[in-house]
């Protein structure tokens, strides 16, 4: 029970966080945007987004604790917010490795936290869709079929396939 209202509880302040986000980008104020997805990163998934976008994504999937009861969760949180954040540099015109880089994290995050909780899928499958939308077009990267491809599977229900890789095996390293 106190699991179930630990997750409930981030969730709802998740979604708290995302209206505010929302918000910003609406009344065209990146800036505040970007301190609301930074300031949750940091009390959410205890990181920085700077500093989470500087790490390679081994060390990201290392940072979020395979081992951590809150692994999943964490996860897709920070999905959200790194789905967030790479909207808001598009409207902001940020460089585009930038903003597909971070896409690819969204997406990285998503597949590694329906893969650790398939039973948070109802509520994230959707937006982890749109990263793999976003991830699709992009032409540069060798490894984005393999990324796509474990989407894939944790669309069609093979998580449970996928789900004991090491953190390095995510299909893009």
């Amino acid at each position: 029970m106190i699991e179930r209202d630990y997750i409930l509880r981030m969730i709802q302040q998740l979604i708290a966080v995302l209206a505010k986000i929302v918000f910003n980008i609406k009344i065209n104020n990146p800036n505040q945007a970007r301190h609301e997805i930074n300031e949750a990163m940091k009390d959410m998934v205890n990181g920085d987004m700077e500093h989470l976008r500087d790490m390679s994504y081994e060390e990201l999937i290392s940072f979020m604790n395979r081992e951590s009861p809150d692994y999943a969760l964490r996860c897709l949180v920070a999905a959200e917010l790194f789905l967030e954040q790479a909207r808001v540099d598009e409207l902001s015109g940020e460089v585009v490795a930038v903003i597909e880089d971070t896409y690819v994290r969204a997406l990285t995050c998503y597949i590694e936290g329906l893969e650790a909780d398939p039973t948070m899928s109802k509520r994230f499958l959707p937006r982890a869709a749109q990263a793999a939308a976003k991830v699709g077009t992009i032409d540069e990267h060798e490894q984005i079929p393999a990324l796509l491809a474990r989407f894939e599977a944790v669309k069609s229900g093979g998580a449970e396939a996928a789900h004991h890789r090491p953190a390095t095996d995510v299909g893009y390293f």
